[in-house]
C-alpha cells in the first residue's frame, strides 16, 4: 500500500526546466568518479560446483579421445587409487590377493589396460600376465564402440592427466555396458532443431554432448558455423546418435501436444 502511495506521488511530481531539457537533449544525469562492469557471480560459482565433472573430461586420457560427453557422463567412473603397500624386510612383493579393486600400485603408473570392474573378483586359477603388460604405447588406439561395448571382465582404464587437480590420486574406469547410466539433462530448456531462431544453438549444444572434443576448435573450425558444423557431423555420425536425436525432439513435439490439449480443454 506504502509503496503504491508513494508511486502514486512521485508520477505526479514536478519536473524542472533543466531536467526537462536535460531529458530532451539526451544529456547524462547520473555522474560518478569510476566507471563498472557487471559481474555475474552466478557463473562463476556454477563453474566451480561443475567444475569436477567437467574437468574429469577434459583432462580424459588420450586413449578416451574418440568418447563424447554423453557416453562419459553414462560410462565412465571416477575411481579413487589404493593406498600403497608397505614392504617388509622378508616381502619381496605386493600381496595382490589383499588389494581391493580401486587400489592401484602407483610404482606401475596404470601402464596395463585392465582395471577390475564393480563386483568382480579374480578367481585363484586365474593369473594375470606380467611378461607382456598391455602398454599404452604398444597398442593400436581403440574406437569408442571397442571401448564402451568390452564384455571382458576385466575392464578399460585411464589415467588423469596432469592438468588435474587428481591426477595423482584417481584414475578413470569404464563400465560395463549393460550398467551404464541414462544421461538426464540439467539445466534450462534445451532447444528444439524445429525452431530457426534457436537453430545456431540447438547446433551448439548437440556438438558439445556428442562430438569428442578438448576444445572449441575441436568443434567446428574457426571459418565455420555452428549450422555447419553440425550438418557436416550429422552425415557422419553413428545411427545410436541420430536416434538420441530424434527422440530429444519427439519429447518436444509431445510437451506441445500436451500443453495444446490442456489450452483446448479452458
Amino acid at each position: 500500500m506504502l509503496q503504491k502511495c508513494a508511486h502514486s506521488m512521485i508520477s505526479h511530481q514536478e519536473l524542472s526546466a533543466q531536467q526537462v531539457c536535460s531529458y530532451l537533449m539526451d544529456f547524462e544525469d547520473h555522474f560518478t568518479s569510476h566507471e563498472y562492469r557487471r559481474l555475474y557471480w552466478t557463473n562463476f560459482e556454477s563453474f566451480i560446483e561443475k567444475c569436477s565433472p567437467i574437468m574429469d573430461y577434459l583432462h580424459r586420457d588420450e586413449k578416451f579421445n574418440c568418447i563424447s560427453i554423453w557416453d562419459f557422463v553414462a560410462q565412465v567412473d571416477k575411481v579413487k587409487k589404493g593406498k600403497k603397500k608397505k614392504k617388509t624386510k622378508s616381502e619381496n612383493t605386493i600381496d595382490e590377493d589383499s588389494c581391493t579393486e580401486d587400489e592401484v600400485d602407483n610404482d606401475n603408473e596404470l601402464t596395463s589396460d585392465i582395471v577390475l570392474d564393480d563386483g568382480d573378483e579374480l578367481e585363484d586359477s586365474e593369473e594375470m600376465e606380467t611378461d607382456q603388460p598391455l602398454s599404452t604405447t604398444e597398442q593400436q588406439p581403440l574406437s569408442a564402440d571397442d571401448i564402451l561395448h568390452s564384455s571382458a571382465k576385466t575392464r578399460p582404464f585411464g589415467e588423469l592427466q596432469t592438468g588435474h587437480y587428481e591426477s595423482r590420486t584417481h584414475f578413470q574406469r569404464v563400465r560395463r555396458w549393460e550398467n551404464r547410466f541414462i544421461p538426464v539433462p540439467i539445466g534450462p530448456k534445451m532447444p528444439r532443431r524445429d525452431q530457426e531462431f534457436v537453430y545456431p544453438k540447438y547446433c551448439r549444444l548437440m556438438l558439445i554432448l556428442f562430438k569428442p572434443w578438448r576444445s572449441v576448435s575441436d568443434l567446428k573450425q574457426k571459418e565455420q558455423s555452428w549450422t555447419d558444423s553440425f550438418e557436416k557431423f550429422r552425415r557422419t555420425c553413428d545411427e545410436k546418435i541420430i536416434s538420441i536425436l530424434n527422440n530429444m525432439q519427439i519429447l518436444h513435439e509431445c510437451k506441445d501436444s500436451r500443453d495444446d490439449h490442456f489450452a483446448n480443454r479452458r
